[in-house]
């Protein structure tokens, strides 16, 4: 993900796994940085973003997109009708903001938005029941589930990584300070 133009690496800097995977040389996107991105999404605001077929394909509405397009892209092909941005990129059309479109991405290859929610609570809320709703309409559970996690956490840590790996890390964090000194 971090190898992708659209990925910003400010972001990042609140999620452990990244800063972990930064002291170690980025090996963990060995696997996304060796495979170039395989498909182009056209954002309804006229934007593009490259992506992953393998990560696109976690939710329900873009795997089946995926497979429409990629059917309809090798009919054109057969009929030497080529994509003007990459003959071997699948073009994918979505109603999405660049932003939001971002945002799923994001959450797509990571498990977390990493957004930087707006501050005022109201705007906030919005965002995320937006999120919410996109993530319904893209059939992508999981995002659904950060957005609950964020709205049922404290203002104040709605900032915070979500991903399983910062959850794993906050929960034995949690368990330290429960634990009874012996």
């Amino acid at each position: 993900m971090s190898v992708l133009p659209w990925f910003e690496h400010d972001e990042a800097q609140k999620c452990a796994f990244f800063k972990s995977s930064q002291r170690i040389g980025n090996m963990s996107f060995a696997l996304t940085a060796l495979l170039q991105p395989d498909v182009v999404i056209m954002c309804n605001d006229g934007s593009s973003l490259l992506a992953h077929q393998i990560v696109l394909g976690q939710s329900q509405k873009l795997n089946a997109a995926l497979r429409f397009a990629s059917m309809r892209d090798e009919y054109h092909h057969d009929e030497s009708t080529l994509s003007t941005i990459d003959s071997d990129a699948i073009t994918l059309e979505v109603d999405l903001t660049y932003d939001i479109c971002r945002q799923l991405l994001v959450h797509l290859y990571h498990g977390s938005t990493l957004e930087k929610l707006p501050t005022d609570p109201h705007e906030c809320y919005l965002q995320i029941l937006e999120l919410i709703l996109v993530a319904d309409e893209y059939i992508c559970t999981s995002l659904i589930h950060e957005c609950i996690q964020r709205l049922l956490a404290s203002f104040d840590m709605y900032d915070r990584c979500f991903c399983s790996y910062c959850q794993r890390c906050t929960e034995k964090h949690t368990n330290e300070k429960l634990k009874p000194d012996a």
